[in-house]
């Protein structure tokens, strides 16, 4: 399996924060449309745009599994205009970090609104320790007598 695109990391963590909970606990039941609140033509085009990156994302390899589960689930759970209410509640308190164009920071949202939580980062990546370690013993010349036994 691929490793999910750093900016996808980036992007998922960053709204974390933002989107503390599943969308189911973030948003209110939503209302039956009538013909006084049915969605405006922003909130239709912004819905179309999440549901083309949705789409985009359950069918890429570069999105992992994990991301592409929560991404079903919640879907599954939930209505998908919940879910664009939820992306939009998200873009508005983060109007300066979130481009609702963008499709890496759109899905970022939407997997954190359906409640994907990025792992921390592998050992690997982690700084090096404080203390610096033992410098290895240097290598025996040939002929010498071994020390110590």
């Amino acid at each position: 399996m691929r490793a999910c695109s750093p900016l996808l990391l980036a992007a998922a963590t960053l709204f974390v924060a933002a989107s503390s909970a599943p969308v189911s606990a973030q948003t209110t039941a939503p209302k039956p449309a009538t013909p006084s609140t049915q969605p405006t033509k922003e909130q239709i085009e912004d819905a179309a745009f999440q549901m083309r990156v949705l789409i985009g994302a359950m069918n890429s390899d570069k999105v992992e599994s994990p991301v592409k589960d929560a991404l079903f689930q919640c879907l599954y759970q939930n209505s998908f205009s919940k879910i664009s209410e939820g992306i939009a509640q998200v873009i508005a308190q983060n109007p300066d970090k979130i481009a609702k164009r963008d499709p890496a920071q759109v899905l970022g949202v939407m997997a954190g609104i359906c409640g994907y939580r990025p792992k921390p980062a592998d050992a690997a990546a982690a700084p090096a320790p404080a203390t610096p370690a033992k410098p290895a013993p240097a290598p025996a010349k040939p002929g010498a007598k071994p020390q110590g036994r």
